[in-house]
C-alpha cells in the first residue's frame, strides 16, 4: 500500500509543506528550523508537517490558518469522492484523514 500523509503522497505533502512554510516570516521560518523542521525524506516530510501543525494551532499567522482550511476542504472533497466509489477502504482512509485535518484546525 502507498505511503499517504492525510491523503497525500510524498510529493503531494512536500509541496503542501513547502507552500505553508514559504508564507512565514524569516524569522518563523528559522524558528521552526531550529525545531527540526526539514523537507527532504518521507520522515522528515511527515515530521515537519506534523512542526507546521503545531505552529497552526498557536494562531501567531492568519496566513497559516487559511492553509488548515484548505486541508479540511481537501480533505472533506476526498471523503466524498471515496463514499461515491462505494470503495469501503478508501472511504475510512478518506474518514481518518478528515479528522485529521479537523483536529488540526480546531485543536
Amino acid at each position: 500500500m502507498k505511503k499517504t500523509l492525510d491523503g497525500l503522497s510524498y510529493r503531494q505533502a512536500q509541496r503542501r509543506n513547502s507552500q505553508l512554510f514559504s508564507q512565514l516570516s524569516k524569522a518563523e521560518q528559522r524558528e521552526l528550523r531550529a525545531k527540526g523542521y526539514r523537507n527532504k525524506g518521507w520522515g522528515q516530510v511527515q515530521k515537519s508537517w506534523y512542526l507546521l501543525g503545531e505552529y497552526i494551532k498557536t494562531g501567531r499567522n492568519p496566513k497559516v490558518l487559511k492553509l488548515a482550511e484548505f486541508a479540511v476542504r481537501n480533505a472533506e472533497k476526498r471523503y466524498q469522492e471515496a463514499k461515491a466509489s462505494g470503495d469501503l477502504l478508501a472511504v475510512l482512509q478518506a474518514g481518518e484523514d478528515l479528522i485529521k485535518a479537523l483536529e488540526l484546525k480546531y485543536r
